[in-house]
This record gives structure tokens, C-alpha cells and sequence, in this order.
């Protein structure tokens, strides 16, 4: 099992290459722009070990240093995902006229208000880390949606959708390394509800997850198109 986390993450990637096939260059652009940010909270890895799970990692970096090459890999390939399934959702749904937002200040402050939420739980709870994160992210999907309230719909779907597809990798993963789950989760801390192999806690961080980096990639899809319309109407 050395090599499972890995082997998950390059699964992750590969669907990741897939979506950038497709894509076209703002949505590119903001796939790029949203992994860059997601792969940065995989180092943050050493708050969820024990606590959460203790997967055995590369090179043994998890418990020679706290942090391993695959949590960056899976985080920068999730973020991906998602900016990949909201941009085309947003690209199919995009009407004319201007969208009501809040100002560009607000934005970004509702964008990092998660990080705040979890340091403020992290540092003053003893609350595993999963439900901190996964009340971190949905704190800043409220905050967010307050933002953009006209995409409210389209950030609630493709957070849902992301959660459905990463039901489905977990559930194929699980198919080839069946006894992982026992192995490298700490059921014990957790709710203990596992739905067809997969464990609660993992749904709801997926849909949190979905939820708030569709936030994120609205934020910077927004801004690349208006660029590009601006260039083309010059």
C-alpha cells in the first residue's frame, strides 16, 4: 500500500489532463490559477495526521517531515476539477448583461475568510481537523455566494457534481485497494458512517470543497473573460 496515495493522486491528475484537453484558454487559465492555490493547502497535511488518517506516503516524507509529494499533487488535481466543471458549467449558462456583484475588495476578502475560520477552530478547538476544514469552506461558500448571489445555482451544482465525481474515484479506489480505508483512516475519531466504502467526512469535504473553489474559480473566470472581451472589443 506504499504506493496508493500515489497511485490515487496521478488518477486524480489524469482526469485533470483530460478536462485541460477540452478546455478552452480562459477556462485553462483558470484551472491553472485554481490548482496553484489548492495546491498549496496540501501542505497543510501534518494537521490531519493521526487525527484523520496517516497514509503511507513517498520516499516515507510523512513521517520523516509531516508532508508528502502526493497531498500537493491531489490538492493541485482536485482544484483543477473543479474549476474545470464550474467554468463549463458557467460557459454554458453565461447570459448577456452584467451579473450584480460585490466590489472586488469583498471579493477576496470573502475568497480568504476560510483561512481565518480554520486557524481561529484550529488553534481555540480540539475538533478534528476534517470537520474544521469542512466548516471553514462552508463558512467562505456563504460569504462567497453573498458576493456573487446570481451564481448562487451554478456554484451549488458544480459543487455537488465535484462531490459525485470524487464519490466515484473513491469508491473505484477503494475497489483496488480494499482494506486502504482500515488501514490509513482513523475511524475510530470519525462519525463512523461509511457509505458504500466511502467515509462520511470524506463526502462532506468534497462538497464543501466543490462548493468554495467554485467561488474561486468564479472569481478568477470573471476576471480572465472580462480581460479577453475587452481585448476583443478594442
Amino acid at each position: 500500500m506504499t504506493y496508493a496515495y500515489l497511485i490515487g493522486s496521478a488518477g486524480l491528475m489524469l482526469i485533470w489532463v483530460g478536462f485541460w484537453v477540452q478546455a478552452d484558454t480562459a477556462r485553462r487559465m483558470t484551472m491553472l490559477r485554481v490548482s496553484g492555490i489548492t495546491a498549496l493547502t496540501g501542505l497543510a497535511e501534518p494537521l490531519f495526521l493521526s487525527g484523520y488518517w496517516n497514509p503511507p506516503s513517498l520516499f516515507d516524507l510523512n513521517n520523516r517531515i509531516g508532508v508528502d509529494i502526493e497531498s500537493v499533487v491531489f490538492s493541485f488535481a482536485a482544484g483543477g476539477m473543479v474549476a474545470a466543471i464550474y467554468t463549463g458549467l458557467r460557459k454554458i449558462g453565461r447570459k448577456s448583461g452584467r451579473q450584480p456583484h460585490c466590489a472586488r475588495s469583498l471579493q477576496i476578502l470573502a475568497l480568504v475568510f476560510p483561512i481565518s475560520v480554520f486557524v481561529a477552530l484550529i488553534t481555540t478547538t480540539n475538533v478534528n481537523p476534517i470537520y474544521v476544514t469542512v466548516i471553514a469552506l462552508f463558512a467562505g461558500v456563504a460569504a462567497a455566494c453573498a458576493c456573487w448571489p446570481a451564481r448562487i445555482p451554478m456554484i451549488m451544482l458544480a459543487g455537488f457534481l465535484f462531490m459525485g465525481l470524487y464519490f466515484v474515484c473513491f469508491v473505484t479506489f477503494t475497489a483496488v485497494y480494499p482494506r486502504y480505508l482500515f488501514h490509513v483512516w482513523n475511524l475510530s475519531a470519525l462519525s463512523g458512517v461509511v457509505i458504500a466504502g466511502v467515509p462520511l467526512e470524506e463526502l462532506l469535504f468534497a462538497l464543501s470543497y466543490g462548493l468554495m473553489y467554485s467561488s474561486v474559480a468564479e472569481y478568477f473566470f470573471a476576471r480572465i473573460s472580462a480581460a479577453r472581451d475587452h481585448e476583443i472589443s478594442r
